[in-house]
């Protein structure tokens, strides 16, 4: 299953709801791994993006090729985010608004495709798809500067600088 999640439990209570409040739930979508939370939590939780098939092996939810094709395998990913809302948090998807990053360099398809399966596969009752480097700024209470990200996906190495300036 889907059940490896590396950060420490923060307890399987979740804040009740008043008539017309929705949980937020603010999750980074990444090749590797996603992390994710419920909005005032001092640190998000991270979910592998695999999952082990009948033989054993990984199935990866988001890959790369050499040629910096990005492929979805939507199944998957559907599968994650209803482990993720259900047993991992505890909460019922149409009780979150959620807040995703999505790749600037990504295709369009795929904030369209993941904003299909929130709605109509999740019954969320919204979602705000933004930029990474937009929502480090915010979250440090920032609305201007220069973030500069270094990961590893499965074929390279990259680092990245986006200047963020308000208007």
């Amino acid at each position: 299953g889907s059940d490896d999640s590396d950060s420490e439990s923060e307890g399987s209570d979740v804040d009740e709801l008043e008539d017309g409040e929705y949980h937020r739930l603010v999750v980074d979508v990444g090749y590797g791994g996603t992390k994710y939370g419920l909005a005032g939590r001092s640190k998000p939780k991270l979910l592998r993006n695999t999952r082990d098939d009948d033989e054993g092996q990984y199935q990866h939810a988001i890959t790369r090729n050499k040629l910096d094709y990005m492929k979805t395998d939507w199944a998957l990913m559907e599968d994650l985010w209803e482990w993720m809302f259900e047993e991992d948090l505890g909460v019922a998807a149409d009780d979150c608004c959620v807040l995703s990053t999505v790749s600037p360099y990504g295709p369009k398809q795929y904030a369209e495709r993941l904003a299909e399966l929130m709605f109509e596969t999740h019954d969320v009752p919204g979602i705000y798809l933004g930029v990474p480097a937009i929502f480090c700024l915010y979250a440090q209470g920032k609305t201007n500067g220069v973030v500069l990200d270094s990961g590893t996906t499965r074929y390279d190495r990259r680092t990245s600088r986006s200047p963020v300036i308000s208007s």
